[in-house]
């Protein structure tokens, strides 16, 4: 597995008097707080104080960056913790500008990491997960970007042991590598992904996606799987992969699966939720499944807070998707909404709700003005 754990913080490292120099503390319920990372335009600079930050937090505690501000961190990732931390990102960037390889968290037993609204970018440690690992820990990630990272296992994110449940919702991973599996997600337990849009991500086996344990069920809603590669095709293998069907589920349900190098899916890896479109036969969609070329269009700011890949009226994943499923509330559907949190609900000629992590907003058909009244000339009556 290659599991290289972060620098453990004790608390002699950290001095209150220096902890917080420039940043804003606004105490929360129940002893937590909010800290605001102030952004200076010096990446570097930023990135330290943002490291300071994480380091310094306190059980359930918030950490909010500057909006649009990126935060370079040039020596190390931050480090591993065992409690709850929320990290607001505002449209802010982590990256990583060293030679020197790191990932960005370390979240460890019992630990719990919240993420909003945050691009990681460069994050390559030496051992699995590029820019998130967690053992026996749960992870919400939601409107994010995962964008040229690598590990061994799980290029972006890398989920291990056999306890703690991830949620990730509205989130593109773009351009993620994995030297072992799971070119952008590397999954052991209970994992949920909604909303999401992944490309570009290559790894030997699951090229996107790899489930690795029989620890918990791996649910994907509404997701867009198209321009991932599998350098290694066999049996089994592909973009979304289920290294244990017999004892795990993957289970898509309103999802492309098109267009990636080697297998889409492994032809018995993957249990079927209906309503899916791939263009081919290895993930074996049979329950009201499209089997065509989605016809999407490049990865784009098509609005929203993370980049898509829009389709058009003439896309077969148009309109053909399961409503109840799309309309169903997060962890058992798609909310309601899209990616960029445009409404799924039909409109015009619609009927039902767009496979994949995009929904085309129909225009609804314009109401014809009201005749205009008539006037009526009075009888004569001579």
């Amino acid at each position: 597995m290659g599991r290289r754990l972060g620098t453990v913080a004790t608390a002699a490292a950290l001095a209150v008097s220096s902890a917080f120099v420039g940043l804003a503390v606004v105490g929360g319920s129940a002893g937590a707080s909010t800290v605001t990372v102030p952004c200076t335009g010096t990446p570097t600079t930023d990135g330290a104080a943002l490291l300071t930050a994480v380091n310094a937090h306190a059980d359930g505690d918030t950490v909010s960056l500057s909006a649009g501000c990126t935060y370079t961190l040039d020596t190390t990732g931050f480090d591993s913790f065992t409690d709850s931390l929320t990290v607001q990102g505002n449209g802010a960037t982590i990256n990583r500008s060293s030679a020197i390889g790191f990932r960005f968290f370390d979240v460890e037993s019992g630990g719990h990491l919240t993420v909003n609204d945050l691009t990681f970018s460069n994050g390559a440690p030496d051992g699995d997960g590029g820019a998130i690992f967690t053992y026996d820990a749960s992870l919400s990630i939601s409107n994010s970007t995962f964008t040229g990272n690598a590990g061994g296992d799980g290029g972006a994110i890398a989920v291990e042991g056999s306890a703690g449940v991830v949620t990730i919702t509205g989130s593109t991973f773009s351009g993620n590598s994995a030297s072992n599996d799971g070119g952008a997600l590397h999954d052991d337990t209970t994992m949920v992904v909604i909303n999401s849009t992944f490309t570009g991500n290559s790894a030997p086996a699951g090229g996107a996606f790899y489930d690795n344990q029989a620890s918990g069920p791996a649910t994907l809603i509404n997701d867009t799987f198209s321009g991932n590669t599998t350098t290694t095709v066999g049996a089994g293998q592909g973009a979304v992969e289920n290294r244990t069907p017999t004892s795990s589920t993957v289970t898509l349900t309103n999802s492309i699966v098109s267009n990636n190098a080697g297998n889409n899916c492994g032809a018995t890896d993957i249990t079927d939720g209906g309503y899916n479109l791939e263009n081919g036969t290895s993930c074996a969609f049979a329950d009201h499944a499209v089997d065509a070329d989605p016809a999407l269009g490049a990865l784009a700011g098509n609005g929203g807070p993370t980049q898509t890949m829009a389709i058009t009226s003439t896309s077969p994943a148009h309109d053909v998707a399961n409503l109840a499923v799309c309309e169903a509330s997060n962890p058992t559907g798609a909310g309601g909404l899209d990616q960029r949190g445009l409404t799924r609900t039909p409109s015009g000629t619609e009927t039902a709700c767009d496979i994949g992590a995009f929904e085309l907003q129909v225009a609804a058909a314009p109401v014809p003005p009201a005749a205009a009244p008539v006037a009526i000339a009075p009888a004569f009556t001579g």
